[in-house]
């Protein structure tokens, strides 16, 4: 069976309770328990009750509801590479968001500081990422329905979309900082030799997600951008608490005002 096919498959399984058309999907780790301060849910669809959904050791499940007036979907909670999946089971939800209809995709994660100038809940817009360290997720049986194999990943970050969520933290008075994101395959975290070997190739932030799912998304015609909460290297490694309550909160904002004005994009 084909991916097209699985994807179709797990889609006609659900189709009947999904509320509208989402225009905007939106990932969120499973960490941020709370997202009902995020949008007005309408429904909620576990994934476990979705017909061929791959496993995952994290309980995940799609939300639908608004963030103001726009409709969106959020995926809440990651199936991750380490867990013994694929790549393409790894970005199997986005394809399903984009059958639901969906046109843009804000990514968010959160992810360890490279960047020296980074600390503990600075917020980071993702302007580019290098990802030659975990498989690509456009190999193996695509079907023809979905663009080509060798996909133009020049421009993936939405400028447009970079543009709202820049104007968006300057309406909040919130501090945005930029940079270049880079996928580990995880599960552990990197050594400083590894840290510094990403400084080297440009990278500012590192994590174990998001880049495969960026180019799945631009692979299935969706706009996308990105933002991830920033944990100091060696707060991490001191087991410190991912976040403060005051960043999270901020970080929430952001995903609200930026999402609320990508309402008024309107891409073919």
């Amino acid at each position: 069976m084909t991916r097209e096919i699985k994807i179709k498959c797990a889609y006609n399984s659900i189709k009947s309770r999904i509320p509208f058309c989402p225009k905007v999907a939106i990932v969120i780790d499973s960490d941020i328990e709370d997202v009902s301060d995020i949008c007005n849910i309408q429904c909620v669809i576990p994934y476990s009750e979705i017909r061929g959904f791959p496993n995952s050791k994290a309980h995940g499940e799609f939300i639908f509801g608004y963030v103001k007036e726009t409709p969106v979907v959020i995926m809440h909670g990651r199936i991750h590479y380490y867990e013994n999946n694929q790549m393409s089971d790894v970005v199997f939800p986005i394809y399903l968001m984009k059958l639901m209809g969906t046109k843009i995709l804000l990514i968010t994660n959160v992810a360890r500081a490279v960047n020296n100038s980074f600390v503990t809940d600075d917020i980071m817009l993702i302007t580019d990422h290098i990802s030659k360290f975990v498989p690509s997720c456009l190999t193996g049986e695509n079907g023809t329905s979905f663009e080509q194999y060798f996909s133009n990943l020049n421009n993936l970050y939405c400028a447009e979309l970079n543009t709202i969520v820049r104007n968006s933290a300057g309406f909040l008075e919130i501090e945005l900082k930029e940079g270049i994101y880079i996928q580990f395959a995880g599960p552990e975290y990197e050594t400083n030799a590894e840290i510094n070997m990403s400084y080297i190739l440009g990278a500012d932030a590192v994590g174990i997600n998001t880049a495969c799912e960026a180019v799945a998304s631009n692979y299935s015609g969706m706009y996308t951008c990105g933002i991830s909460r920033i944990l100091n290297f060696h707060d991490c490694m001191d087991n410190r608490s991912l976040s403060n309550k005051k960043g999270l909160v901020r970080f929430k904002k952001l995903i609200i005002e930026s999402v609320s004005n990508m309402n008024n994009v309107n891409h073919k």
